[in-house]
């Protein structure tokens, strides 16, 4: 190229440089000279990983805000793009482009992430000791946590604790210790026993029929009683005993005055064994505190234990 015409380029193009001394020119020619493909290379991967990483971080946002993966390309993509061009006053095509958000794209990457997470929870879960809790159920259909009582859950052959401690013989297993407290509520003498099942048979004989229910709670009405209806006593939770029985002794009076006159024998049963049930009432009492203590979020064993000796030094005093 002629002199001329590249002094003409020079003072055209790039007038700022005209006045450069000869030095600056043959830096800038080394500098473009250390420029290699590789190095190109380079910076189109540095570029597109911090879209790819771009890209996964605006997923789990959307996986976390419970959005569809749609708004990926119909609202975040719109709010960068706007954000680039107004504010950074730049072209936003080359970092559109390295940031993919189509609707499959966020779907996979979310996918991905909560598969590396499982991957990560369980590489934590096999190297570290922790504890499981088994509750029982209620619910007829529900077969994942249907165990219910102590031979389905700690029985020496079949139990659950047998099978586990066959894949994991080291394994320590602790026996709920509500379901021991409820063990021992049974281990009662004969006497109050059969006062316990007179309480019951009473309120079953009212709250069996819907007749009976409501005549007795005219008579309720009638005796201005507090409430007019009696709790029924089941095995299934640890609380009825004290609760049935609380009822039962608040509307002692009532109760006896009905039986007396739909079933005299009951009734009468009922009368003699005042003193019993008002008995049991006050021991249940205690031991659903206690019980109530044994339950909730964060209790440990060494807490269970120690509400358990609390409640056995007031006893024996």
């Amino acid at each position: 190229m002629k002199p001329s015409r590249m002094k003409e380029h020079l003072m055209k193009i790039h007038p700022d440089k005209a006045d450069k001394e000869r030095s600056f020119f043959q830096a800038l020619k080394e500098k473009h000279g250390r420029r290699v493909i590789s190095s190109l290379f380079a910076r189109a991967t540095s570029q597109n990983d911090s879209g790819l990483i771009a890209s996964y971080n605006i997923s789990l946002l959307i996986a976390k805000c419970g959005q569809s993966f749609t708004i990926g390309e119909k609202l975040v993509i719109l709010v960068i793009k706007e954000v680039i061009s107004t504010v950074m006053e730049r072209d936003p095509t080359q970092v559109l482009k390295s940031i993919p958000l189509s609707n499959d794209t966020v779907a996979r990457r979310i996918n991905e992430m909560g598969a590396d997470t499982e991957e990560q929870l369980c590489a934590i879960l096999r190297d570290s000791p922790f504890s499981l809790q088994l509750d029982e159920t209620t619910t007829s259909d529900n077969n994942a946590d249907g165990l219910y009582g102590a031979p389905s859950m700690v029985g020496r052959f079949r139990g659950f604790t047998a099978l586990l401690k066959e894949e994991v013989p080291h394994v320590l297993t602790v026996h709920c210790v509500l379901h021991r407290h409820n063990l021992v509520a049974k281990c009662i003498s004969p006497v109050l026993h059969e006062s316990l099942n007179i309480a019951v048979k009473a309120i079953n004989k009212i709250k069996a029929h819907a007749l009976n229910d409501r005549l007795f709670r005219q008579l309720c009405q009638e005796n201005e009683e507090t409430f007019e209806r009696l709790l029924l006593h089941t095995e299934v939770r640890w609380l009825s005993k004290g609760n049935c029985l609380a009822s039962f002794c608040e509307l002692f009076g009532s109760i006896v005055e009905y039986l007396e006159k739909v079933d005299a024998a009951l009734g009468e049963r009922v009368s003699s064994s005042r003193c019993d049930i008002m008995y049991l009432t006050d021991f249940f009492e205690k031991m659903n505190e206690a019980t109530l203590k044994l339950q909730g979020k964060d209790v440990t064993l060494v807490q269970c234990k120690a509400v358990i000796h609390s409640l056995t030094s007031r006893l024996d005093l």
